[in-house]
């Protein structure tokens, strides 16, 4: 089914994703979400995704 407006409401209302057990269990560093954009951008960047 398409995703339509009303469903991403509900979705984003009722559903959310909580990281605290791959932390505690398999040591999944806390990253910010700027440091994590740079380190994507540089990994497309550095794969021939992005030229600039």
């Amino acid at each position: 089914p398409p995703l339509t407006v009303g469903r991403v409401q509900i979705i984003s209302k009722y559903i959310y994703f909580d990281c605290s057990k791959a932390i505690r269990e398999l040591g999944l560093p806390q990253t910010t979400l700027g440091r994590s954009l740079e380190k994507a951008f540089r990994w497309f960047r550095e794969n021939g995704y992005v030229h600039v």
